[in-house]
């Protein structure tokens, strides 16, 4: 039964997951400074709507309702976000200096140059660097 339901719904890939939360995990960092701002707009343009004292949900214009729910979905999507910030967060503080330096420079602030970079950096050969590499994103996983 479970794989008839892995098969229908493909096997997690847990090194593409790891990727991919490290990759994505500035751009979900400035997301939650996006939304705060968003919501703070929101807030200000409902505080307007308050001095004309319209703020009832009895008496509320179209833009009043799409303001309140945008702001509630905002609030959502700010908590999925900041939960998945933490969590890389966190399991990256479990990780070695090494181990974080490595996966920093290949998925989070990646550039060119990033091995032979850490080559030098770490003191270690390019074998060693993605052994390093590997080993990271395994305890990265387990700690996420």
């Amino acid at each position: 039964m479970l794989d008839d339901y892995t098969e229908r719904i493909g096997a997690m890939d847990w090194k593409k997951q790891a990727v991919e939360d490290l990759k994505s995990h500035e751009f979900r960092r400035k997301g939650l400074d996006n939304i705060r701002r968003i919501v703070a707009a929101n807030q200000h343009t409902r505080k307007g709507f308050q001095e004309t004292g319209t703020n009832t949900p009895q008496n509320w214009s179209d833009r009043q309702l799409d303001l309140v729910c945008e702001e509630g979905r905002l609030q959502l999507m700010y908590a999925a976000a900041d939960g998945l910030v933490r969590a890389v967060d966190d399991a990256l503080s479990t990780l070695t200096a090494d181990e974080r330096k490595v996966l920093d420079a290949f998925y989070i602030h990646r550039s060119q140059g990033h091995v032979p970079s850490l080559m030098e950096e770490l003191g270690y050969e390019q074998r060693q660097i993605y052994k390093i590499k590997d080993r990271a994103l395994y305890h990265f996983t387990v700690a996420m």
